[in-house]
């Protein structure tokens, strides 16, 4: 008897903890090239905002669970450079492997998946574990705009007109 009121009261605080602190699943609505402004809106007021200006990046950091039945929030971080998500996920403490995100970003948009055209396309803008290239990116942009990823389309249009 003992053991199924543990139980209870273990599903119940976790479920409570979950209402308290969101899980970090909206993280998953959050994609390379969207502004300040748009992952605010999707994530809400970060818990903490820095930058560092020898880069030219601020950092957003929220405090997530990782799914509902986590029992530790963790630290995740949006880092933006000219107002536009450049990163974000989960903070570890190492370093990112972005020649790996790239691969599988290429993976994914050769598979004619919208948002991985659009990271590909993010990733050739801002030189992250690629070589920088406009075309590149203006290439990505428009293959996810194709696919009808209205983010590639806004990126797409960005790039080509220059305006922010």
């Amino acid at each position: 008897m003992r053991f199924r009121i543990l139980i209870c009261v273990l599903i119940f605080m976790t479920g409570c903890q979950a209402i308290l602190y969101v899980t970090a699943s909206d993280f998953e609505d959050i994609a390379l090239g969207m502004s300040k402004k748009q992952v605010i809106e999707i994530l809400g007021s970060p818990v903490s905002v820095s930058a560092d200006e020898s880069k030219g990046e601020e950092y957003l950091i929220y405090k997530r669970i990782k799914h509902v039945t986590a029992m530790w929030f963790r630290t995740y971080s949006v880092t933006l450079r000219n107002d536009q998500v450049v990163k974000y996920g989960e903070q570890y403490g190492g370093r990112r492997n972005y020649f790996k995100a790239v691969e599988l970003y290429r993976q994914a948009c050769d598979g004619q998946d919208a948002l991985g055209c659009n990271n590909l396309g993010a990733s050739y803008e801002f030189g992250a574990g690629v070589r920088q290239s406009r075309e590149d990116a203006l290439t990505f942009y428009g293959k996810a705009c194709d696919l009808k990823e209205e983010l590639g389309c806004t990126n797409y249009a960005r790039l080509k007109t220059g305006k922010r």
